[in-house]
C-alpha cells in the first residue's frame, strides 16, 4: 500500500521548509486493524503488508470494503461502503459502475 502526501505550494525559506517537513512527519494517519492478522494498517490500504490479505475497493471512494460496512449492486455485484452508497444513490439513483438502477 502506498500513500503520498502532496504539498501544493513549496515553502519559500529554508526555515519554512524544515517546519513544513516536521509537520508532515508529526501527523497521524487514520488506521484500522487487518481483519485477518490484526496488524495496524492505514485505513485506505487495500492489502495488508504483513499477511497479504486484500480487499476490493469501494466503487465510490476507493476505500476497502470491510466486512459489515459494505453493500453490493444487485446488477453488477460491485460494492460500496454503506454510508457512501446510500448518499450516492440519493443523488444519482444508478450504480456508479454499471449505471443500472440497483434493486
Amino acid at each position: 500500500c502506498f500513500f503520498f502526501l502532496m504539498i501544493r505550494r513549496p515553502p519559500r525559506s529554508t526555515q519554512s521548509r524544515s517546519s513544513a517537513a516536521s509537520d508532515v512527519y508529526k501527523r497521524q494517519l487514520p488506521t484500522r486493524q487487518c481483519e485477518k492478522c490484526n496488524t495496524k494498517i492505514f485505513e485506505a490500504c487495500l492489502c495488508c503488508p504483513k499477511c497479504k490479505t486484500t480487499w476490493e475497493p469501494c466503487v465510490i471512494t476507493g476505500y476497502p470494503l470491510v466486512k459489515g460496512q459494505s453493500t453490493n449492486c444487485r446488477s453488477c455485484g460491485k460494492g460500496g461502503l454503506k454510508e457512501h452508497w446510500s448518499e450516492y444513490l440519493s443523488q444519482f439513483a444508478t450504480c456508479p459502475w454499471c449505471k443500472q438502477v440497483p434493486n
